[in-house]
């Protein structure tokens, strides 16, 4: 299940499940054509939208997408986006950050910054293994490491 924040205020559930669609629960029906590179024709209950994408942001997950003349933009939250933001780890560039503790027990895999090392919001921290999958952990903030620390029950690390 995907959560898609339309222009900064609609908020839809969209669910693609064995072939079927639904947005907010209910099922929809639609033909998406590509006709471009970044262009499509979509036919939704008999009426026909010419859409583009005008730009992708991955780290963000942002689109800004241009349908019939008029400008959307679309903010993507996956269900690890979701986790992270029920657990209080989802956020904003400006929030201010401290500690970074593991958001499941888990095997540090690989750790990818060091000590005094400057990092930004979204920027990959470490691996942790945690049932038999590698979650990337990427930086919450912008900050400073100042330290880290890999054993049992400690904060990951210090910013």
């Amino acid at each position: 299940m995907l959560k898609i924040k339309i222009n900064k205020d609609k908020i839809i559930d969209y669910k693609q499940e064995n072939g079927l669609l639904s947005i907010n629960e209910q099922e929809i029906y639609l033909s998406i054509i590509p006709t471009g590179k970044d262009t499509f024709h979509i036919l939704k209950d008999d009426k026909s939208f010419n859409a583009e994408v005008i730009s992708f942001n991955e780290e963000t997950k942002t689109f800004r997408f241009k349908i019939n003349g008029r400008i959307l933009e679309a903010e993507v939250k996956d269900r690890l986006d979701l986790l992270l933001d029920s657990m209080g780890l989802g956020g904003k560039e400006s929030q201010k950050i401290s500690n970074l503790k593991a958001p499941m027990p888990g095997l540090i895999a690989e750790i990818m910054v060091k000590e005094d090392q400057e990092v930004e919001n979204g920027e990959p921290l470490l691996i942790l293994e945690a049932m038999k999958m590698e979650n990337m952990i990427k930086s919450p903030g912008k900050g400073v490491i100042k330290s880290i620390r890999v054993e049992k029950n400690q904060v990951l690390i210090q910013f």
